[in-house]
């Protein structure tokens, strides 16, 4: 059985494994400071309209990232959502 990679957690680490600031920009059609912005502390989230784009970019590194990273609901946490089943 193959394993899914682990998933990368912080917008750091995505923006790093891509190449820094420039290339991930380059990625999703945004200017350097955009993608810096995407790295602050009390931001760290991704804009909903960059979800595919570096996804699929993660994948073609053979990595992926947390949909939490997008605001979104991450199936594969370990439940700690804070939502009742």
């Amino acid at each position: 059985m193959h394993e899914a990679p682990a998933l990368l957690r912080t917008t750091d680490a995505v923006i790093d494994l891509l190449g820094g600031n420039g290339p991930t920009g380059e990625i999703v059609g945004a200017k350097p400071k955009a993608v810096s912005n995407w790295r602050e502390a009390a931001r760290g989230r991704f804009p909903a309209d960059t979800f595919l784009a570096l996804n699929r970019a993660l994948a073609r590194r053979g990595r992926a990232a947390s949909p939490r990273l997008w605001g979104m609901v991450d199936d594969q946490d370990d439940g700690a959502s804070g939502v009742a089943a």
